[in-house]
Parts: structure tokens; C-alpha cells; sequence
């Protein structure tokens, strides 16, 4: 299997590679305004890594907090998490229809091919966050001449989430954790529904449980709420704990290659065909 996910790694993002770029020049972009944005509010504040980071990330708390209290709507959050679904949506579909057909053949079963393509989903979606950080640390660099990953105590006030926010100074790597396992169960989920419907059916529901995440509170099967800056206990003291976000987006994970792969193995590849 080694070998199959060496091939995936190649192939997959060879063909990602453009979208891969964009990831990188999206997340300069918005490091880059978030610095002239700070300096032209002529706060004396200083944005580290975590900051921007959090600040990319912070989403909304739920609706009431767009129609009530003028909330800018969170449109990088759900930017780059539709562009992180897209990457992963087509290859292992395209794949498992062509030349992953004769891979299967040739080993007689389709598991060692599920699995691989499983990895690959994981593979892709830490490199996808390892680009943005990593653009998000050139940022700061940039602006400051130094890395920080501490959050501020007046990053609440500058993205007007309110005085009674209590940072967590130390919230960016669990937030980080829970993100990334937040989005590999995402893209697993969307992978085992592109093999079992079609994928834009798959993208679909992405965009269907990316939505209800965002704009509604204290639902844990929303999985992507984890993934919100302002709803993690991690960085504002409240809201989704880390060690259920860890349990509930794990078993989302299991349950998608575990059903997936029950799928793939007794699917008639022949006669359903790329379509």
C-alpha cells in the first residue's frame, strides 16, 4: 500500500497543484490586509501568528450574532474550508474509474486502494494547512521581523467579539488540532459519499454541514463547529470542549473509511462507470 500512496501523493497533487497555489496566495492575501487593516485602526496592538490564525478562522458564534449585533459575515472561514472540500472532492472519484480500476484488478482487492486513498485524503489536508500557517508565519515576519504564536488579549476588541471574551493566550495548537481533525472528517465523509452517490452530491452536503456549523450553536454532530475560532473553548474560555471535538470528529473519520471502504469492495465499478 506504501506504493499506492506514493502514487496518490504524486498524481493527486500534481493535479491539485494549481489549487494549492491558490491556497498560498489566498492566505498571504488575507495576512497581508489583516496587518494594513491593524495599522490603518492605529491600535498599538501587534498581530502574531496566532492572531492572524484565529482571526482567519474566527467564524461567527451563530445567526443572531450577524442579525443582531452586525457581525461581518465569515466569509475566509467558509472560503477556505470550500476550497479545502474541493481539492480533495475529484481525484480519488476520477481515479477509482480509470486507472484505479486496474490497480484493484491487479490486487485483487479494493481495500489496499480504499485505504491509500483515505491517506491521501489526510496527506492533502495537513499539506493544505502546513501552506497556510506557513504563509500566515512569512506575514508576520514581514510585519514584525519576529514569530509568535501566543494570542493577544486585545485580539477580542479588534475583531469585536467584546470585552467579556477571555483569551486563551495559549489556544492556537489545540485550536489548530481541532481543526485539522475537523477537516480530515469533513473531506473522509465527502469522500465515502462521492463513491457511494456522486461527488457533487458529496460537495453538496459539505456545504450543507458547513453552513448549519457556522450558524448554529451546541449542535455536536455539526462537526465543523470545531473548527470555529469563536465557538472553541480552546481560544475564548467557553463553547465546544477540545476532547469531545477530538472524539466526535475521530469517529466521524472511522465511520466514513470504515462504511467506505464496505462500499467500494462491492460496487460494479464496469457497469456504473464515470459519469
Amino acid at each position: 500500500m506504501t506504493s499506492l500512496l506514493t502514487i496518490d501523493l504524486k498524481e493527486g497533487l500534481y493535479q491539485q497543484r494549481k489549487y494549492l497555489v491558490l491556497v498560498v496566495i489566498i492566505s498571504l492575501f488575507f495576512g497581508i490586509t489583516s496587518y494594513v487593516d491593524l495599522a490603518l485602526q492605529k491600535t498599538t496592538a501587534v498581530f502574531s501568528v496566532a492572531d492572524l490564525f484565529v482571526a482567519l478562522f474566527e467564524g461567527v458564534q451563530d445567526y443572531s450574532q450577524l442579525a443582531e449585533h452586525g457581525s461581518s459575515f465569515p466569509f475566509s472561514w467558509f472560503l477556505m474550508m470550500f476550497l479545502l472540500s474541493y481539492i480533495t472532492l475529484w481525484y480519488p472519484y476520477k481515479d477509482i474509474y480509470g486507472f484505479g480500476q486496474h490497480i484493484c484488478m491487479r490486487l485483487g482487492t479494493r481495500w489496499s486502494w480504499w485505504l491509500s486513498k483515505c491517506l491521501w485524503i489526510c496527506c492533502t489536508v495537513l499539506i493544505f494547512w502546513v501552506l497556510v500557517f506557513v504563509s500566515l508565519c512569512i506575514c508576520s515576519l514581514l510585519f514584525t521581523g519576529h514569530l509568535s504564536f501566543t494570542l493577544s488579549n486585545q485580539l477580542p476588541n479588534i475583531l469585536g467579539w467584546g470585552e467579556s471574551i477571555q483569551i486563551q493566550p495559549q489556544g492556537l495548537v489545540p485550536f489548530l488540532i481541532l481543526t485539522v481533525f475537523s477537516t480530515i472528517a469533513l473531506c473522509l465523509l465527502q469522500l465515502f459519499i462521492s463513491l457511494l452517490v456522486h461527488p457533487l452530491f458529496a460537495f453538496l452536503l459539505s456545504a450543507v454541514i458547513l453552513t448549519f456549523s457556522m450558524f448554529t450553536w451546541n449542535v455536536p454532530f455539526l462537526f465543523m463547529s470545531f473548527a470555529i475560532a469563536q465557538k472553541a473553548e480552546v481560544i475564548v474560555g467557553y463553547g465546544h470542549s477540545f476532547i469531545t471535538g477530538i472524539f466526535i470528529t475521530t469517529t466521524v473519520s472511522i465511520l466514513s473509511a470504515v462504511f467506505g471502504g464496505y462500499v467500494i469492495s462491492r460496487q460494479n465499478l464496469l457497469k456504473r462507470g464515470l459519469q
